[in-house]
């Protein structure tokens, strides 16, 4: 890139140690997997995360099934609403349930959840409320955050923290637009903006996590058929704290989430552990209280996490198969989200937001390939950035993807790219804004 890369400022390429020492792990546990938020990879062919993406994998088969569990974020500050419509800048929730399908999902105004649909034919349709016919309608915050995750081909299900602090959850069936109607899912209190991450560890399975607003400062968890919120002790977390949650292998669960004092803590879960293991540090990098944390797995026995520094560079590691030490591959806001998406085993991509423009860079390799000089804007995708917007990143199939973000203009926004859209002196992003037919918004 040219010398006025804005990545390049005052940033050097450096390893830091670990405070941990090498080799993280917990008792011998991998980690491993994860798209932006949660992602999970598992060898019942379920990919669901986070804050990223999802592998697509067909059953019985190499090829990659559908789902991204998209991070959608908190965003923190004041920010000016249009007459209608969404939020700029706003995270908004997207999943790809089957191959060649996209699910998106926002809160408007007015905390109202809707949902755009596109597949091959007959293209984006929407917008729908996701409330159907329920004569009580769920409101979420008027900046979101909603999340969602695909636990099996054609199904999904949403999650989002209501007006009254509860969190609720539905579920939507394809090919009919039919919900299953909202639901409080037990009592715990939460505040409306916090941000609920979900990952799927096998079929049919969902974990959730979000940080409660009990008094108690902790992180909170709770499985799908049980309806019951479990603390993880051991840590406090400030209010809207995003957990990071990701499924490596069939049935075992990895979380990261930055603390009340800035550390970032890791514990990992499956059946052969008898529950949760304690919280463990990962050191080496100074990080604010509340930060969000990406960790992505672009394949089978690795796992590699993004943070954003208190000096605003992007840091990044590999803490499985062994920890690499961290290092700095580019600058942006303190408490940016880094987006991550996997679209081929081996493969990740990228994408955070500057100055308000899109930037993106892929490797395939771990952490060790990404350089702060190798960033690219996708021209013409521009957002708000109030406190560190995030971008939306899903793959829908093989070296597919598609980018997401409520633009300038309180549209919704998308980017897509594919090899046979990589031509010499041409971009090869497709980028427009999604004209959808009837529904939200109403800006020319």
């Amino acid at each position: 890139m040219s010398l006025d890369n804005p990545f390049l400022l005052g940033v050097s390429m450096h390893l830091q140690g670990n405070d941990d020492g090498v080799g993280f792990g917990v008792k011998g546990t991998s980690l491993n997997n994860t798209g932006v938020l949660g992602t999970s990879n598992n060898r019942a062919g379920v990919f669901s995360s986070s804050i990223g993406a999802r592998w697509l994998k067909r059953l019985h088969h190499f090829t990659r099934l559908s789902a991204l569990l998209t991070i959608v974020l908190v965003v923190a500050g004041a920010k000016a609403q249009p007459p209608n419509g969404f939020n700029a800048g706003q995270r908004i929730g997207a999943v790809s349930r089957s191959p060649d399908t996209l699910d998106v999902f926002a809160a408007d105004i007015f905390g109202a959840i809707y949902h755009a649909r596109w597949d091959p034919s007959p293209g984006w349709q929407g917008w729908y409320n996701t409330n159907g016919g329920q004569s009580q309608t769920i409101f979420s915050s008027p900046i979101g955050p909603v999340n969602a995750v695909s636990t099996f081909p054609g199904e999904l299900d949403l999650f989002s923290v209501a007006s009254n602090f509860h969190v609720y959850t539905t579920r939507y069936f394809d090919p009919y637009f039919n919900y299953g109607g909202w639901s409080q899912i037990g009592d715990l209190s939460a505040d409306p903006e916090a941000y609920v991450s979900a990952v799927s560890r096998s079929t049919d399975k969902w974990d959730i996590f979000v940080a409660g607003n009990n008094g108690d400062d902790q992180v909170w968890t709770a499985a799908s058929g049980v309806g019951v919120w479990r603390p993880l002790p051991g840590i406090h977390v400030l209010p809207n704290t995003p957990v990071a949650a990701a499924s490596p292998v069939t049935d075992q669960l990895n979380i990261f989430v930055v603390d009340a004092h800035g550390n970032l803590q890791a514990s990992v879960w499956a059946p052969y552990l008898g529950g949760w293991t304690s919280w463990r540090q990962i050191g080496g990098v100074q990080l604010y209280a509340g930060e969000p944390v990406t960790a992505i797995s672009r394949g089978s026995g690795q796992l590699e996490l993004f943070v954003t520094d208190v000096n605003g560079n992007i840091q990044t590691t590999t803490v499985y198969p062994s920890f690499s030490g961290w290092k700095s591959i580019g600058v942006a806001a303190s408490g940016s989200t880094v987006t991550g998406v996997s679209r081929h085993p081996g493969q990740l991509d990228l994408f955070v937001v500057l100055n308000q423009q899109v930037w993106t860079q892929g490797s395939p390799s771990l952490s060790s390939g990404f350089n702060s000089n190798s960033w690219r804007p996708i021209s013409g995708l521009t957002t708000a950035e109030w406190g560190g917007s995030a971008v939306t990143a899903v793959s829908r199939n093989l070296d597919k993807l598609d980018v997401f973000v409520i633009g300038l203009d309180f549209n919704l926004w998308t980017a897509a790219w594919e090899p046979d859209f990589v031509q010499p002196g041409v971009s090869d992003w497709h980028v427009f804004k999604v004209q959808l037919p009837y529904g939200l918004p109403a800006f020319p």
